[in-house]
């Protein structure tokens, strides 16, 4: 087992104060999560709670905890293949073409995207 042995006061409660912080990352984003604030399919779930897993690993250094260590860790590789999943499924999403009929469109009209004149062309698929 690895035993880190730190002669200074300062560095344990730095250590001891990066943890606090990942808790509070914790808290937040489950907090924001419960509320509907934050989406759990958007890679900003995966980035705070990976950064969160990271703060809290960093006080274990000072207090070691072969358990808390194994779920942190546990954290951090999933929210990192989570971020990256996410990311990659918003790249491949496309923005809706947009046909133009015309060079001058009214204030008041709306662009039609090529979905809506598919549904529109097509009626039996409401009914």
């Amino acid at each position: 087992m690895v035993s880190y042995e730190f002669s200074s006061v300062d560095v344990v409660l730095v250590c001891r104060a990066v943890g606090l912080v990942g808790v509070s990352i914790y808290v937040l984003g489950f907090f924001a999560l419960c509320t509907g604030r934050l989406s759990c399919s958007t890679p900003t779930y995966f980035l705070l709670t990976g950064s969160a897993a990271s703060c809290v690993m960093v006080s274990l250094f000072v207090d070691f905890n072969l358990s808390a260590a194994l779920i942190q860790a546990f954290y951090i590789v999933m929210s990192l293949g989570g971020a990256v999943k996410r990311w990659r499924q918003l790249g491949s999403r496309r923005l809706p073409s947009v046909e133009v009929t015309s060079t001058h469109v009214a204030a008041s009209e709306r662009p039609t995207f090529v979905s809506e004149r598919r549904r529109q062309a097509s009626p039996a698929r409401l009914q």
